[in-house]
């Protein structure tokens, strides 16, 4: 089921790694060590992985040391056409200099020629949280808390940071080798309160509430679709609300025929529930989905949340350390009812097509 997208980069069908790019500053920034100094060239592209509104993503490996990569190539000419430069020097500063948690996926190189930027960066083929939750019709419990406990975790880290995702949707969210959670997409992720401005190169404080609309529309809050922020913060537990929702009902609450119908669900329409639901779990998906941000909670502290009886006794420490629960207990497995979803169906992955370029590779240091 494909979630409608607000921005241009952002949708269920977009590249499923994140944008990222590169200026002089980057070149301190060193998660990668090779010997020589690395250029595209380094890389033998194998097959394309997925399109988006900017390019696409393919699997490449580098010819010294055999290691994969997703690299994701994007046109210069659309970003240009788009104005969304300031989105490649936002998810850059957030991946380079202010954010670093193992929840968070890692930036390895950038590059560039006349046309192309290319965004070196880590790979991991084992889907996203959207494609498990597509896949399974149940999972089990042990599970949802466990992921929903990382995902507080990264909130936690984001509250540290005085950081604002602002399109956390399960798309946006891979699962690594060993299924861990890993947060991607930052091109429209902000400092609270602030706007980045392209010609400093840096946020700046918002001078009022006003916002533009960003993110998905699934999982959009009230306020960003009013067009009026008190704390950006609000918008990240909105979200996180509609992924717990999701977790026990296998779909989104508000999600209508049209993007119309939706925003009117989302601005308008009570929560339904489905029979039988935990009161628990009820009772924390109200209390992040209250359309008055003001009383949404979580707003004074990410902690109000994790501190909710329906994680009562659960250990949110040192998660990414820890083995991740089955997707199934043995109740389900002995149950065997409707476990997996008959409407999932896997995307195929084309091998990648001739890639021609003529132009010189050059450091991306150039183009800015």
């Amino acid at each position: 089921m494909s979630s409608t997208s607000i921005s241009t980069y952002a949708s269920s069908n977009s590249l499923n790694y994140y944008h990222s790019s590169s200026s002089k500053s980057l070149s301190n920034y060193k998660s990668e060590q090779i010997n020589k100094k690395t250029s595209i060239e380094d890389f033998e592209f194998i097959k394309e992985l997925g399109q988006g509104s900017y390019g696409k993503v393919i699997l490449g490996i580098h010819k010294e040391t055999g290691k994969k990569y997703a690299i994701k190539i994007i046109d210069k000419f659309i970003i240009d056409k788009l104005e969304k430069t300031h989105e490649i020097f936002i998810e850059r500063d957030m991946l380079t200099k202010i954010l670093n948690h193992p929840n968070i996926i890692k930036f390895n190189y950038a590059f560039q020629n006349k046309k192309k930027i290319f965004f070196i960066e880590e790979l991991y083929l084992n889907g996203s949280l959207q494609n498990l939750i597509e896949r399974n019709k149940i999972i089990s419990e042990k599970l949802i808390k466990f992921y929903l406990g990382e995902i507080l975790n990264v909130l936690s880290y984001f509250e540290e940071k005085k950081i604002a995702h602002r399109d956390i949707k399960p798309d946006n969210i891979l699962l690594d080798d060993n299924d861990h959670l890993k947060f991607i997409d930052f091109a429209t992720a902000t400092k609270i309160n602030s706007i980045y401005n392209l010609k400093q190169r840096k946020f700046i404080p918002r001078e009022n509430d006003n916002c533009e609309l960003l993110g998905t529309l699934e999982y959009c809050s009230p306020e960003m679709l009013k067009g009026k922020i008190k704390n950006d913060k609000s918008c990240d537990i909105w979200s996180f609300g509609i992924i717990l929702y999701q977790f026990y009902h296998n779909y989104t609450p508000f999600k209508g025929k049209n993007d119309i119908e939706t925003k009117n669900n989302i601005l308008n329409n009570d929560i339904k529930f489905k029979d039988n639901l935990n009161e628990n779990v009820k009772d924390l998906i109200i209390k992040c989905l209250n359309k008055n941000d003001s009383e949404r909670i979580g707003l004074n502290s990410i902690n109000d949340i994790k501190n909710h009886v329906y994680f009562k006794d659960f250990d949110f420490d040192n998660l990414f350390n820890k083995n991740v629960p089955s997707i199934y207990d043995d109740e389900m497995l002995l149950d065997g009812k409707n476990i997996l979803s008959l409407d999932y169906v896997s995307e195929s992955e084309d091998d990648f097509d001739d890639y021609d370029e003529d132009n010189k590779i050059i450091i991306i240091d150039d183009y800015f």
